[in-house]
């Protein structure tokens, strides 16, 4: 068992353990939950635990960003505070490590005639946190590129790619300030400060943007992500979402605001 993450993961060793991950789980399934789990995890500054109580009640797109809502967190146990709106953005280029695509596979291959209608799990089935643990452990001692520093492999953990995350946008000329980051992680800046500091318009848009890969200096970080047109949405809906995929309460996190 990996013991909590206390050296961070690059963003290159994050890119790198997908790719191992290919050749490490025997199970196309578990390859699936592992892919958008740590992607997940890499996406929204989230802590494991977090990841896994994911309800598809809590998924919703916004304009061009999917928003997952957390309701409540280890520094906001109340629910109160800010930062509960967390915008994840499509990497076209990048396929590999594109959350939206890893999210729309996984949703397509995922077996839910089990749960129950309002309180489907995005990751269905208990210790999932546990399950993406073992699974990590795996994938780091079988990659030795995801190690960017002299550290050992015991000093990795899933906290680490928590941590490999922010250290990223943190590290990005004329990104969000840390305070942005700070929220999106999460953290509490203390009790005045909490009073008196609060996220600009947009500021979470951008770190969501930065975090997923795309390129701050170039024309292809305002992507639009993959989508249907009106005429293809008018197309599907009556085929019947339920024909393709079960659960009504995926179609919302399927279907993508169209553009004509």
């Amino acid at each position: 068992m990996l013991r909590m993450g206390i050296t961070v993961t690059s963003k290159e060793g994050a890119v790198q353990s997908h790719r191992q991950k290919e050749k490490t789980i025997g199970s196309v399934q578990e390859g699936m939950f592992g892919w958008t789990y740590k992607l997940l995890d890499w996406n929204l500054f989230a802590r494991s635990s977090s990841i896994s109580s994911i309800m598809l009640s809590h998924i919703s797109w916004r304009n061009d960003s999917l928003v997952i809502t957390f309701a409540k967190h280890k520094g906001d146990q109340s629910g109160d505070g800010l930062g509960k709106d967390k915008h994840i953005f499509a990497n076209p280029s990048r396929p590999e490590i594109c959350p939206i695509l890893a999210l729309a596979v996984y949703i397509f291959s995922t077996n839910r005639s089990s749960q129950k209608k309002g309180k489907m799990r995005l990751f269905p089935g208990g210790s999932q946190t546990s399950r993406f643990n073992k699974l990590f452990g795996k994938i780091v001692k079988l990659s030795s590129n995801i190690l960017q520093t002299k550290a050992s492999i015991k000093d990795l953990g899933t906290h680490s790619i928590r941590k490999g995350a922010i250290t990223y946008v943190l590290s990005c000329l004329n990104g969000p300030s840390a305070i942005q980051v700070y929220l999106r992680a999460g953290w509490t800046i203390g009790n005045v400060q909490d009073r008196y500091i609060f996220g600009g318009a947009g500021g979470d848009q951008i770190t969501g943007r930065l975090v997923c890969g795309l390129d701050f200096n170039s024309e292809d970080f305002a992507i639009l992500p993959p989508h249907f047109t009106r005429e293809d949405e008018m197309l599907m809906g009556n085929l019947g979402w339920e024909n393709i995929v079960e659960g009504k309460g995926v179609c919302k996190i399927l279907l993508c605001p169209s553009w004509a």
